[in-house]
Formats: C-alpha cells, sequence, structure tokens
C-alpha cells in the first residue's frame, strides 16, 4: 500500500472537518430541541374533567331584532298608573297581556257623568211635562175664546132689537171676542211650533 502522506492529510483534515461540522450540527439541534421543549411564555392551565362554563362578562346595549312599541293612547286624558305589569324579558304575541293601568279614575268619571245624564233625562222629563201641560192650557184657552165668540155672535144677532147704544156696545164685544179668538189660534200655532 502506498500511502501518500499529502493527500493522506488532507484526507484526515476532510474526516476531522466532517466530524467537527457534525458535532457542531448535533448541538445545533439538540439546543434547539431543548429550547423548544421549555416552558413556553403563554399562560396555561391543568386541564381537568367537568362541564365546560363560559363566562363573559361586558358592558352595552342588546338591540332587540324585532321590538314594537307600546304607550297609553293619545285620546285617554288625565294621570294613567299602571296596576300591573307583564315580567321583564317575556317573549309575547299578539293578544297577550301586557299592562293593565288604574281604571279607578275613569271610573269616578264615568259615573259623575251617568249622573249628569240621569239629571239632564229628568230634566227633560219635566220640560215635555211642563210644555204638555202648557200647550194643553192653550187648548183650554182656545175652546174658551171660541165659546165666548159663538155668545158674542148670537148678542150681536140679537141686538136688531136693542137701542142704538146697545147695538154699538154689542157689536164692539164681538169685534173684541173675535179678536181674542184670533190670538189665542195664533198664540197655540206659535207655541207649537216652539216647544
Amino acid at each position: 500500500m502506498n500511502f501518500n502522506i499529502p493527500e493522506f492529510k488532507k484526507l484526515k483534515n476532510k474526516k476531522v472537518l466532517t466530524g467537527v461540522s457534525s458535532v457542531i450540527v448535533i448541538l445545533i439541534i439538540t439546543f434547539i430541541v431543548r429550547t423548544s421543549t421549555s416552558a413556553p411564555d403563554i399562560a396555561t392551565f391543568i386541564t381537568e374533567k367537568g362541564e365546560f362554563i363560559i363566562d363573559i362578562r361586558e358592558k352595552g346595549e342588546l338591540k332587540a331584532a324585532n321590538s314594537t312599541s307600546v304607550g297609553v293612547p293619545q285620546k285617554i286624558r288625565g294621570q294613567t298608573r299602571i296596576v300591573r305589569l307583564v315580567e321583564d324579558g317575556i317573549i309575547v304575541k299578539k293578544d297577550d297581556f301586557l299592562v293593565q293601568f288604574d281604571t279607578s279614575e275613569f271610573e269616578n268619571r264615568l259615573k259623575t257623568q251617568q249622573n249628569e245624564l240621569d239629571n239632564a233625562n229628568a230634566e227633560l222629563t219635566s220640560l215635555k211635562a211642563k210644555i204638555e201641560s202648557d200647550r194643553n192650557q192653550q187648548q183650554n184657552n182656545l175652546y174658551i175664546q171660541e165659546f165666548s165668540y159663538e155668545q158674542s155672535e148670537l148678542k150681536y144677532q140679537q141686538m136688531k132689537y136693542e137701542s142704538l147704544a146697545r147695538q154699538r156696545e154689542m157689536e164692539l164685544e164681538f169685534k173684541k171676542s173675535e179678536l181674542s179668538l184670533k190670538q189665542a189660534k195664533e198664540k197655540l200655532e206659535s207655541q207649537i211650533i216652539i216647544d
């Protein structure tokens, strides 16, 4: 075997270099592996078997996807007090109970107005009775005037046998009776229109 020394040294140097570089690579890999297996800098927790609860607390406002504004109708005057209210957070449907207002003030107003109506009806009945009485009185006065007129007419027809002064007196009484009858008829017709 013929070994050339410079080549042998070259070969030996290559082996040494390869060995040294292999050791450096192994040290780097070992360092990397050790640093990667050491405890990380993030928060950790040891897990246990049990119920998983997520508790999030946040400030803010929730807005309903579908909502309807409920208020007191504008036609209602006076104070409205709430007596009963549906519980907060309950989902309601059409025709479900929402709110009950105190009705005592409106019931008192209704009673007062009912009393006023009853009084007005009683007064109307009284007025109708008075009107009917007045009409009957005027009708009776008309009958009396008609009888008085007939009496005057008879006396007027019989006056041809009397003196001139007496005839003139009877004529005046007859005209007076005729005028009274006319006034009684007009008064009755006017009262009927007024009533």
